[in-house]
């Protein structure tokens, strides 16, 4: 994903009062404020209370948008976005991905964490997210960098994940 893409993306996230959070290799550049390496995709937990509509907007902006297992996927030329949804249960966040399922405390995103890449600001996941996102990550440089950063290790040791199968079937999803 080139960097007028990835703006373009946020840009239309922030214009519509989207409630997202960039994690991955992306989050992690935004925290180094600096483009690392190539990106093949952004990867985002939506809360799902935006889901309808972001949809919507991505469709409206001629994505393509697709059902992956418990993530959704869109895409357009070369942009891809891989969608995780973040539900709230009592006093946690429940983000299904395709692989595990991951408990997080509420209150670790009370507080809104930004990262910038040369002029573009965006939301990402807190410092202990991605820690333990990146811990799972291919990219080495990703991990070693992951395991670096400051983090609350009484919240980081609340986050519950368990593994899970699922079907990889992609699903045209369709809005009209």
């Amino acid at each position: 994903m080139d960097k007028k893409s990835f703006k373009n993306v946020i840009k239309t996230f922030n214009n519509n009062d989207i409630h997202y959070w960039v994690y991955g290799g992306i989050a992690l550049d935004g925290i180094r404020e600096k483009i690392s390496r190539e990106h093949d995709d952004l990867d985002i937990y939506l809360h799902t209370i935006d889901f309808e509509k972001t949809l919507e907007i991505l469709c409206a902006e001629k994505y393509s948008c697709f059902n992956k297992g418990n993530m959704y996927l869109a895409t357009k030329d070369d942009i891809k976005i891989d969608i995780v949804l973040l539900s709230e249960d009592s006093s946690q966040y429940v983000v299904k991905g395709n692989k595990t399922i991951a408990r997080y405390p509420r209150n670790m995103f009370f507080t809104k964490k930004t990262a910038s890449i040369e002029e573009i600001t965006f939301s990402i996941v807190p410092n202990e997210v991605l820690v333990f996102e990146s811990s799972h990550s291919i990219h080495e440089q990703d991990k070693e960098f992951g395991s670096k950063l400051l983090y609350n290790k009484e919240l980081f040791d609340q986050i519950k994940s368990t593994s899970i199968k699922t079907e990889e079937k992609l699903k045209q999803v369709y809005y009209f």
